[in-house]
């Protein structure tokens, strides 16, 4: 079962949560996600009372890979999926997901995300080539793994991709 860790940034509208929490529903029903954990820099009204009707939790957030970990401390779920307030996954991902997970090998796999501009196009090409173990939105990981001083390992590249709205 899947643990989802969403960031949502500050000055975000509140709207994205909602958005890539919707899109969660139908992994929920059919079983894959288990939970979601929201991860917010500062208190903020309007992202405590969307997580709260989603019936997600909400936790500080660093705003760096520690804050990932530190998210990932309070999951329930074997397998943690890393994605950013307004990502929407696209359907079709659930069998890819459940497919990945079953082969277990390897423990680190990519999924696409289709950025909103070209700016941020260039920043995750730049981060996937430097840095492919990076802990960014998209990243599919087995809990453990992440909890790891270091990832290791080759990274899979999932036929998954998530419409990624962009910054406010």
């Amino acid at each position: 079962m899947i643990t989802v860790l969403i960031r949502a940034r500050a000055g975000q509208p509140v709207e994205h949560l909602g958005i890539t929490l919707t899109s969660l529903v139908p992994a929920v029903v059919h079983g894959l996600v288990g939970d979601a954990i929201v991860m917010a820099r500062q208190a903020d009204e309007a992202i405590s009372h969307v997580a709260d009707a989603a019936g997600v939790a909400v936790v500080p957030d660093s705003g760096s890979a520690q804050g990932w970990r530190q998210a990932a401390a309070g999951a329930r779920g074997r397998w943690l999926l890393l994605l950013e307030a307004g990502d929407r996954m696209e359907p079709g991902w659930i069998p890819e997901a459940e497919q990945a997970l079953l082969a277990y090998s390897p423990r680190l796999a990519r999924l696409r995300r289709r950025p909103a501009s070209l700016a941020d196009r260039i920043g995750q090409l730049v981060s996937e080539t430097l840095a492919p173990r990076a802990l960014t939105p998209g990243l599919l990981v087995a809990r453990d793994e992440l909890m790891a001083p270091a990832l290791a390992g080759s990274v899979r590249r999932l036929p998954i991709a998530i419409e990624a709205l962009g910054r406010a």
